[in-house]
């Protein structure tokens, strides 16, 4: 699953703020998970693409799905954490519709 999160310019377009990225491979029920520890930095990735610069290494922290997660067209909501290296920490929620991609 790939959530993106983007910033709406005042001129049009956008910029892009985060993509993150969770590894729901081999994962039998994802409503419901909770991963931290060595398994949240095997399976969830942070980037912001569009050659912004881009966020600091993180040292881990957890991801939660509080519904959907498994299905194209339905809705899928959660929250990541991270820590990073430089001391501080963000958090990201969510709440979308998932989209099948090729």
């Amino acid at each position: 699953v790939i959530i993106h999160y983007r910033k709406l310019l005042e001129g049009g377009g956008f910029e892009w703020t985060a993509k993150i990225f969770i590894d729901l491979e081999g994962v039998s029920q994802v409503e419901g998970l909770f991963l931290e520890g060595q398994e949240f930095m095997d399976k969830v990735q942070l980037s912001r693409p569009g050659g912004s610069e881009n966020w600091h290494e993180y040292t881990g922290k957890d991801c939660i799905i509080d519904k959907g997660g498994d299905e194209a067209d339905k809705e899928m909501a959660g929250q990541c954490n991270f820590s990073f290296v430089n001391g501080y920490f963000a958090t990201f929620n969510f709440s979308c519709e998932l989209t099948a991609v090729d």
